[in-house]
């Protein structure tokens, strides 16, 4: 007996076509993830592509990085070490008390703006001892002694001779357009000077460097009103507070207002100060103008401190009467100076110059005086201000400093006080005519 067949199943081409059904779906979507794998492949390659050619750009920029960075380093080590050289210069040259510096302009206005250093005299110039010790001795040529005492220019390169410093291509710009301004009249105040080369091995460096006198310079001007506003305190202003002029710096509204000069820190912010023009202040007097040029009080001539005759003038009772050292006449020797007396108003060595002598002329006091005036005369002019008294206006007591000049008991203070002498200021003529009838 036959089985019998599934309904569904009597149709042969069904039994056929099956597998190949199955086949077919089985077999497309086959081929089509091939393809995509194809397309992810292709666009992979093309990521790496990319990021090789980034990798590749990054790299050449990381090179060029480098490379500049090295170069920038080259150039800064350069710089530090014309830094280095230029500050050991201006120490071994101008570092010793008895130097003086000054620019080449000075001797001749057709120079740049360069700094001299000059060896002063000293001492020198002086009788060292006896009787005229302390005398001034003439140095005969002095244009041929001034010239054998210059030392250098503060600059790179030859330091013998007055440089070059007109601009050229193979120069370095050390003070350009951009400091002093631009045209013919400005371009002799920039600093061009050829490099030194410098070999280490394989690598060629140069530099250059150029040293300004900022003590050259004047200070930016910080006026202020004594206070209180008293004669006495002119007095101590006059001695002690000194200012340079603002008007040749463009900066006259500093005499009704000082406050933004004392804001200036730098040279460039006087340009808020000054007046709007076709040249900036800073770049017009940049060889002229500092805002911190200070200087210390040393003995160009001799070296050492300067003396502060300010102190020594309002402390000059309590000063001993003998071995006074005022005089400085080698770095390492002062001459004694003494204080006349009333019993004695010549004594010696008492006047400015220690060779020096009263005369003597049967002790009357017109004719006793020196060649100078003496410390004891110094003393009572820089304490004048102490005598000035107040009665409605300020006024000087003239009957102290008038003296007979021919009594010798007045020898003392007509030799060493200060005697006030009226100055005829203005004479007015004052001239009527009228008519009438004759008594």
């Amino acid at each position: 007996m036959k089985p019998s067949r599934n309904p569904t199943d009597s149709n042969p081409a069904k039994e056929t076509s099956r597998p190949l059904l199955s086949r077919w779906l089985v077999a497309g979507p086959t081929r089509r993830l091939r393809g995509m794998a194809l397309i992810a492949t292709l666009l992979l390659m093309v990521l790496l592509t990319i990021i090789a050619v980034g990798l590749l750009t990054l790299s050449a920029v990381s090179l060029r990085t480098v490379g500049q960075g090295a170069a920038m380093a080259e150039a800064r080590s350069n710089a530090r070490l014309a830094l280095m050289l230029a500050l050991g210069d201006l120490q071994k040259q101008a570092g010793p008390d008895t130097r003086v510096t000054a620019r080449a302009d000075v001797l001749d206005k057709s120079h740049p703006p360069v700094l001299g250093v000059w060896k002063s005299w000293e001492g020198t110039d002086h009788e060292i001892s006896g009787n005229f010790a302390g005398r001034p001795i003439s140095p005969g040529d002095y244009a041929a002694k001034k010239k054998e005492r210059f030392l250098a220019w503060l600059v790179s390169g030859d330091t013998t001779t007055v440089p070059d410093t007109t601009a050229a291509a193979a120069k370095a710009v050390l003070v350009g357009s951009g400091s002093v301004g631009d045209g013919p009249a400005r371009a002799k105040l920039q600093i061009n000077l050829p490099p030194t080369p410098v070999t280490a091995g394989t690598s060629r460096c140069a530099f250059a460097w150029w040293v300004g006198g900022e003590n050259q310079k004047a200070r930016l001007p910080q006026l202020y009103p004594p206070s209180p506003d008293s004669a006495a305190r002119w007095a101590v202003n006059a001695k002690s507070h000194t200012v340079v002029d603002p008007a040749p710096f463009r900066m006259d509204a500093l005499l009704k207002d000082a406050s933004p000069a004392a804001k200036a820190i730098s040279l460039r912010q006087s340009d808020l100060i000054a007046p709007k023009a076709a040249l900036r202040v800073s770049a017009e007097f940049f060889h002229d103008l500092s805002a911190v040029s200070v200087g210390l009080l040393t003995n160009t001539a001799t070296g050492g401190w300067r003396k502060d005759l300010s102190l020594l003038t309002e402390k000059w009772a309590s000063q001993p009467n003998s071995n006074l050292p005022l005089f400085r006449v080698t770095p390492d020797k002062d001459l004694i100076s003494t204080k006349p007396s009333a019993s004695n108003p010549v004594m010696e060595k008492s006047i400015f110059y220690p060779w020096a002598a009263y005369r003597s002329a049967n002790n009357i006091p017109i004719y006793e005086h020196g060649a100078v005036t003496s410390w004891d005369n110094l003393a009572d002019y820089a304490v004048l201000y102490k005598k000035i008294s107040s009665s409605g206006i300020p006024a000087i007591p003239w009957q102290a400093c008038r003296w007979d000049d021919t009594n010798n008991a007045n020898s003392y203070s007509y030799l060493h006080k200060v005697r006030i002498l009226p100055v005829m200021a203005r004479i007015q003529w004052v001239f009527s005519h009228f008519a009438g009838t004759p008594p």
